[in-house]
């Protein structure tokens, strides 16, 4: 039987393995990283615009400051939560990509989950607005509004 003492266990990736500085296939890695994470940037200001836009009608109605107001406490918090998950994605797919380049590992479906990401939270954030404005589906019909005599 012939051992190999220079095999790196089994389970285990050998350090030259991994793609050199400067190979094609880190600056493959480093292209698509790039692509997408413009892309990622494109998406999250798509999805704060539209959450602005979207809660224009609410806006001014959320604190009950003016009479005839339905206002909901939650409007104000899911005017922010759009724009809070984007800016977090954001920075936390620098944080990663950063780190995983570092370690020579692939860093191209770091800006590819926080896009995923960044859609779901974008839907999150306009089906709980629809439910604050205009109730849940789940909670029946509103109660009528109720006139001052």
């Amino acid at each position: 039987m012939d051992s190999d003492d220079d095999d790196p266990p089994r389970g285990r990736i050998a350090r030259d393995d991994r793609p050199a500085p400067g190979s094609d296939a880190r600056e493959i890695d480093r292209g698509l990283f790039v692509m997408l994470f413009v892309l990622q940037l494109f998406g999250s200001g798509f999805a704060i615009v539209a959450n602005a836009l979207g809660s224009m009608d609410t806006g001014t109605c959320s604190s009950d400051a003016e009479p005839g107001c339905v206002g909901d406490p939650w409007l104000t918090l899911i005017a922010v939560f759009t724009p809070g998950v984007a800016l977090l994605l954001v920075i936390l797919t620098l944080v990663v990509g950063v780190a995983l380049r570092r370690r020579s590992r692939p860093s191209w479906w770091v800006p590819l989950a926080a896009l995923v990401l960044m859609t779901a939270a974008f839907f999150a954030g306009a089906a709980m607005h629809t439910a604050a404005v205009h109730g849940s589906a789940f909670a029946g019909p509103p109660d009528p509004p109720s006139v001052a005599t």
